[in-house]
């Protein structure tokens, strides 16, 4: 029986203390979250425009390149961008390269989005006025699924429903319904930003530490300490510190439209609106508060990400052109700028105790969106994404 309660521990993540049911208000003003999301379908108010900055990490083997759609999207509707950029990606240290992104943004909003399967169909003014619409001073995105906690080694052999519904509360009566947190975006004050990717860190370094000294089942404490990586470390953050950072969850998706088993425009039931420019993703339905999310996240199984393809192009007003052009036909080109900062920096600096800051550059981007071969990963529409990256220089 000990044996077994410490299997059930160690399978836990070995977390120290009870989560608390999380107790969730809606939006102070749903009214207001209407208007703001209406408002959303327009460039909205440039002075908000240089108030928000986007933030992604593109390290690893595919390095730029993962992010070629996000900015295709992104840069033509104004978006100022920072790109933490490496060789090696490491996803237990996801909160360290955000921290040290947040170095380099000079703005008092900022949102983070993952870098290979997000779109981008609103301005950052639209994002900056739906935020402020809220009551939270920082927001994460939510989606249906309740992943990892439905899943072992985290729902501890028992049905899901006992630990998701005991985790996180219903959603707010007359939302989506998206109940769950989604560590694939966020947007917030960036003194906010900070406190939670602090505490997130923290939970981060203490389950570390109780794996390490756990002396039973060390296979299921290597389960909870990589399986899951960045989305369990971010949601037991939030069902821990509830009142950390002023956290919420976008559960109506004013911001983040996330798909989960199937993409956020079927699964939402969004599609492209006539009469708006440049095109967007839009619920026409009267019974939802946001029509047009800024960001479509196209998460989960393969399935879901072959439906990012489509939506680019339906996007970028390509989709007809797409369907009669020929392999490898130039469909559209744009040019851009945006900030990197190199990531690949010495474990002092990755823990924290050096207060030196990352080298950060100035890239010039050409991307290029091309017709790819008829089929591709059992999508309807086979398009593929280039980047050519010019002149750099480096910013202080």
């Amino acid at each position: 029986a000990a044996r077994q309660a410490a299997l059930l521990r160690s399978a836990w993540c070995s977390v120290a203390e009870p989560f608390a049911i999380r107790s969730t208000s809606h939006w102070a003003n749903e009214n207001g979250v209407a208007r703001a999301s209406r408002a959303s379908i327009s460039n909205g108010s440039s002075a908000h425009v240089f108030k928000l900055t986007l933030v992604t990490v593109a390290m690893g083997r595919r390095g730029m390149a993962q992010a070629c759609p996000l900015l295709f999207t992104a840069l033509p509707l104004g978006w100022r961008v920072i790109v933490g950029v490496g060789a090696t990606f490491h996803m237990e240290r996801k909160q360290h390269y955000l921290r040290l992104l947040l170095e380099a943004v000079q703005t008092s909003h900022v949102t983070f989005v993952d870098a290979s399967d997000i779109l981008v169909q609103q301005p950052p003014a639209a994002a900056l006025t739906a935020h402020l619409s809220t009551a939270a001073t920082f927001l994460w995105a939510a989606e249906p699924i309740c992943w990892p906690f439905s899943t072992w080694p985290y729902n501890l052999g028992l049905d899901s429903r006992l630990i998701c519904d005991g985790i996180f509360s219903p959603a707010p009566r007359g939302s989506r319904g998206a109940r769950y947190l989604n560590s694939g975006g966020f947007i917030g004050t960036v003194e906010a930003a900070k406190q939670v990717l602090q505490a997130i860190e923290r939970g981060v370094h203490r389950d570390q530490l109780n794996e390490a000294g756990s002396q039973a089942a060390p296979a299921a404490a290597t389960l909870c300490g990589s399986s899951a990586g960045d989305q369990w470390h971010a949601a037991a953050q939030y069902v821990r510190n509830p009142s950390i950072g002023g956290q919420m969850l976008d559960h109506d998706g004013i911001i983040f439209a996330s798909g989960g088993l199937c993409g956020p425009v079927e699964g939402l039931g969004l599609e492209i609106t006539p009469g708006i420019q440049p095109p967007a993703f839009c619920n026409r339905s009267h019974t939802v508060n946001a029509p047009c999310p800024v960001f479509l996240h196209f998460n989960g199984a393969t399935k879901v990400k072959a439906k990012l393809k489509p939506a680019l192009a339906r996007l970028l007003g390509v989709y007809d052109a797409a369907i009669g052009a020929a392999r490898g036909a130039l469909l559209k080109a744009v040019h851009g700028d945006v900030s990197t900062v190199d990531l690949d920096e010495p474990e002092a600096r990755l823990s924290g105790e050096s207060r030196s800051k990352p080298g950060r550059k100035r890239l010039s981007l050409q991307l290029s969106l091309r017709r790819g071969q008829s089929q591709c990963q059992k999508s309807e529409l086979c398009v593929y994404c280039t980047i050519k990256m010019n002149a750099t220089r480096s910013m202080v």
